[in-house]
Formats: C-alpha cells, structure tokens, sequence
C-alpha cells in the first residue's frame, strides 16, 4: 500500500509547470506603446450632457455610462486641461472576476496610482482567454494610462495592486496560464515577450 501511494505522489510532482497563455499574453501586447485615441463621436456627445454625473480627481474629469447589455459596455469620458479622450470598452469578464473585487464599492476608472498628485486613467477591459471564446470566457484586468502631455499613454506598473486583483481572479477561476500571463505583463511590462 505505501508503494502505491508513493508512486502516486512521484506521478503528481513530475507534471510540468504550466506556461503562460500566449493568447492572453497577445493581447496584453497589444496595449503597449500605444497611447488612446480611439473616439466616437455620438458617445462623447451624449457623456458630455451628463456633466453632473463625472467622477473628479485632480485635474481630470471622467463621465461613465454603463455597464449595459450583455457584453457589460460602458462608455467613457476623460478630461483633463491638456488632454481628452472618449472611448468604449467591455467589462464581460467581470462574471469572471467580479468576486475578486469589492462589492458595495464600483471599479476604480480614475485614481491617482503613483501618488504624484495626477489621477491615471484605468479602462477596464476583458481579454478572451482563448480563440473563439464565448462570453463566459473573458476575463477582466486594468489597462492603466497616465497623462503625458496632451497623450494618455498605457503604463501597467503604475497599476501592479490592481493587476494582482485581476491574476488572483484568473487562477482562483483554474485560468493558471492566463494569471501568469498577467504576472509577466505585470512585471516586466511592455518588454514581455
């Protein structure tokens, strides 16, 4: 009996380690060295009537509408003296993650992260986990963009507190190759491979 249980063992310790996701690892790259400038026009129209409604930290103003429909869409605004920028994103991953994540309080969009006294812009958006991918297989992590000049520039590190939020997320939902993924991006940041 102890022979079996011993072979069992030596059996489970020589599985590999798993690699992380290149799917998600794809697409995490494919934030880097670029700054926001997607626009649509109809959204930031309607966002700018709704005035009363923004979050304000510092010297940037973010408006949001959302989430909405199945894809959990949101629409966004944010506004500083030197910088604008409108855009869309999805939060489907959120069914995913969204325990990991405190429930009376809403996603942080705007928040000053480095503690320089300017607020970073977080877009939430939700990477699918693999090709194809049904709705129920995104998941949710913070695409952080501080303001350099009259840019929005992505900058991960500056969210690290929020990535680990998003890989502790991933591997409590068995998403192992796609946690580690965010740990690699986390980390090494735009020069992962």
């Amino acid at each position: 009996m102890t022979g079996l249980l011993t072979m069992t063992l030596l059996l489970v310790s020589l599985e590999p380690a798993p690699a992380p996701s290149a799917h998600v690892a794809a697409q995490l790259q494919s934030l880097c060295g670029k700054s926001l400038e997607r626009s649509f026009g109809a959204v930031c129209s309607m966002l700018d009537e709704r005035a009363a409604e923004a979050q304000q930290v510092g010297e940037t103003t973010l408006t949001l509408d959302g989430p909405a429909g199945s894809g959990r869409f949101w629409a966004l605004v944010a506004k500083s003296p030197a910088a604008e920028r409108c855009l869309a994103t999805s939060t489907v991953g959120w069914r995913r993650s969204g325990r990991h994540w405190p429930a009376t309080s809403p996603l942080p969009w705007v928040q000053d992260l480095d503690g320089d006294g300017e607020a970073e812009l977080i877009v939430w958006w939700s990477p699918t986990l693999q090709p194809a991918a049904s709705m129920a297989e995104h998941t949710l992590v913070p695409a952080v963009y501080a303001r350099e000049g009259t840019q929005w520039v992505y900058r991960p590190a500056l969210g690290a507190s929020l990535w680990r939020l998003a890989e502790d997320a991933a591997r409590d939902n068995g998403d192992t190759a796609a946690a580690l993924a965010m740990a690699a991006h986390r980390t090494e940041g735009c020069s992962a491979p």
